[in-house]
């Protein structure tokens, strides 16, 4: 079973008992390979999935008895979507939290940054700042390791986004939820990082954690936008189940293969 690894603390240190390069820290990471694990939307919940499961998979859950007429069969695929978008949309609340938190203790590193370059600083009062700099990067690293059930919200490089397959009316849409890397090299940066000591450990010049901070932009501003679109096809669903309507598609799952590298949102089949 795959295991994402967990940051440590402190810099691990070459052979030579040097701190590695930033450089160095993201090869490792890049060696590794994307994350494996693949995640499928299905009964409301968020399961691990291979791709090649999907088609069987959803037709066995989707699939009507031989006496179910047309309609029962649409009202079954249509609260199904519903229950697989808001699951989905509650996934990217639990994610958007968590950046909004991550992003508030990275503002709170900077500001304890700015402190320490105050002229006339005792040691006391910078191993102190150091101190609060070095709780506040762990608790970081420990939101990034945060989980919706056994789903991880982040991902520490490449890894593919969540699988949902939605019915528009007439054809069946393939919805990709992205898991927002966090593995970015201002991240590693920060997350072996220091203000002050010589301990191991690089030291942050304000310059790399104002990039660190700005890296969790583009994962709010795409997770902003993944779930506008959840919450535009829960709306159609809900109105077509008011409605009573039979818009559904005829034709059953494709089978979509999904390379690891994918990070498409939105993708439609006819």
């Amino acid at each position: 079973m795959y295991k994402n690894p967990n940051p440590s603390s402190e810099v691990p240190l070459t052979p030579s008992g040097r701190t590695p390069s930033v450089t160095g820290l993201a090869l490792q990471r890049k060696a590794r390979g994307p994350d494996p694990r693949k995640f499928l939307v299905i009964g409301g919940e968020i399961r691990a999935v291979a791709p090649d499961e999907d088609a069987p998979l959803l037709n066995t859950f989707l699939s009507p008895s031989e006496t179910t007429d047309s309609r029962t069969r649409a009202k079954m695929i249509l609260q199904s979507a519903q229950a697989n978008l808001m699951a989905g949309m509650s996934f990217l609340e639990k994610q958007r939290q968590n950046l909004k938190l991550i992003a508030e203790k990275l503002s709170d590193a900077t500001r304890l940054w700015k402190l320490s370059r105050i002229s006339g600083l005792e040691n006391d009062q910078l191993e102190k700042l150091q101190s609060q700099f070095q709780k506040n990067r762990e608790e970081i690293e420990s939101i990034r390791e945060a989980n919706d059930g056994s789903v991880p919200l982040f991902s520490d490089g490449q890894s593919s986004p969540i699988r949902m397959h939605h019915p528009s009316a007439r054809k069946w849409q393939l919805l990709l939820i992205d898991r927002s890397d966090l593995g970015t090299a201002s991240m590693i940066t920060f997350s072996h990082g220091k203000i002050y000591g010589d301990t191991p450990g690089f030291h942050l010049d304000l310059d790399t954690l104002l990039k660190t901070r700005e890296s969790v932009r583009n994962p709010l501003s795409y997770n902003e936008m993944q779930s506008k679109l959840l919450r535009s096809c829960l709306r159609g669903v809900k109105q077509r189940l008011l409605q009573d309507s039979g818009a559904v598609p005829d034709t059953g799952v494709p089978c979509v293969p999904i390379s690891a590298h994918s990070n498409t949102l939105f993708r439609s089949f006819n």
